[in-house]
């Protein structure tokens, strides 16, 4: 099962630390890093569905919470608005403008994009 967590840091003499370690160590795979904003992130955690409450609840040192899929889509708009300016190449000279955002079949947040405003 794959689902959307928001998580802050865990400070640890002066270095903030992403719940990777945790989370490989409870056979979980994570991908995160996303979305920030006011000290908290997001990202995808994938394990086995019977185990998700247990492994969330294990990530309660980084006040981890599941996220549903309104409340992600909500935080990638916030972030990242529609018409945002985005470029395909850094340093590219073609400006793109980002539109409305979606999840694929594996919970990826999906935007597309056009050389003008949506």
């Amino acid at each position: 099962m794959t689902t959307w967590i928001e998580y802050s840091l865990l400070f640890l003499n002066g270095q903030g630390t992403q719940p990777y370690e945790t989370l490989a160590a409870l056979g979980a795979h994570f991908d995160g890093g996303y979305y920030t904003e006011t000290g908290r992130y997001r990202g995808r955690l994938t394990c086995d569905a019977d185990r998700l409450a247990d492994i969330v609840a294990s990530l309660s040192i980084f006040g981890a919470r599941i996220l549903t899929t309104d409340e992600l889509l909500t935080i990638v708009e916030r972030v990242q608005p529609i018409n945002s300016v985005t470029m395909e190449v850094p340093n590219d000279t073609d400006v793109l403008y980002l539109g409305p955002a979606s999840l694929d079949d594996e919970l990826r947040v999906v935007r597309p994009t056009s050389p003008t405003p949506f």
